[in-house]
């Protein structure tokens, strides 16, 4: 991740295309498969991507390390769900 540049101060939206695209770039070594899992941890809970979070990541995807204006609004949109508060248990 620190060949993308990446740094504690990104958004989660640019955190989760870095992640990514890291995992993307290591499916050329041995015994790396093509199937991803993605998670974050928020408030105690693992919350895992669903399809169209992992599709959204897959369209964005490109053999740089930077998200455009476009594709990181587009990105934004379906990870939302991650940002917003979660009401008290």
């Amino acid at each position: 991740m620190s060949l993308g540049q990446h740094t504690k101060a990104a958004s989660l939206v640019d955190t989760l295309y870095n992640v990514y695209e890291a995992k993307r770039a290591s499916e050329v070594a041995p015994g790396v498969g093509k199937l991803t899992d993605l998670a974050i941890i928020k408030d105690g809970n693992i919350l895992f991507a669903w399809a169209e979070q992992i599709e959204a990541l897959e369209k964005a995807h490109k053999e740089k390390p930077a998200l455009s204006t476009k594709e990181q609004a587009a990105l934004k949109e379906v990870c939302d769900v991650w940002t917003k508060p979660t009401a008290a248990v």
